[in-house]
C-alpha cells in the first residue's frame, strides 16, 4: 500500500505529522523560556534599584555587593535566553518550512472566510439580524 502525500507531493503525512509535533513541542519550549526571560529582566531591574537604594538614597551596606551580582548573573543570563529563543524560533520556522507549512497562508484562510461574523459588512450583519439603521 503506498504512503500517503500532501499537495506538494514530497513529504509523507507521517512525517509533515512529526515535523508539525515536533515544532509544536519547540514552540512550547520557547514559551517556558521566554518567562525565564522575562524573569532575568526583572532581577536585572532589581539589581538597578538596588544599586540605586545604596548609593543615592543611603539604603544599607549589603545592597550594593547584591546589585553587582544579580546584574552580572542576570546580565548574563539574558544574553544567553535572548540567544537561545531567538535562534530557537528560526528553528522552528526551518522545521516548519520542512513540514511545507506556510503560517502566513493560515491566516490569510482565516480572514477570507465568509462564514465569521467578522466577515460581513455592517449592513450585511443588520440584514441578516433582522434590524435596521
Amino acid at each position: 500500500m503506498a504512503k500517503t502525500t500532501e499537495k506538494s507531493g514530497d513529504q509523507p503525512s507521517s512525517r509533515r505529522e512529526a515535523l508539525v509535533r515536533e515544532a509544536d513541542m519547540q514552540t512550547r519550549a520557547i514559551m517556558r523560556l521566554e518567562v525565564w526571560k522575562r524573569l532575568s529582566y526583572s532581577m536585572i531591574a532589581v539589581g538597578v534599584l538596588l544599586g540605586y537604594w545604596n548609593l543615592e538614597a543611603g539604603g544599607p551596606d549589603w545592597a550594593f555587593p547584591l546589585a553587582i551580582v544579580l546584574l552580572v548573573v542576570f546580565g548574563l543570563t539574558s544574553v544567553v535566553l535572548y540567544l537561545g529563543v531567538s535562534r530557537a524560533k528560526e528553528n522552528v520556522k526551518h522545521i516548519l518550512d520542512a513540514a511545507d507549512v506556510d503560517l502566513d497562508a493560515r491566516h490569510g484562510d482565516a480572514r477570507d472566510d465568509d462564514s465569521g461574523p467578522s466577515a460581513a459588512s455592517p449592513k450585511t450583519a443588520d440584514a441578516k439580524s433582522g434590524s435596521s439603521r
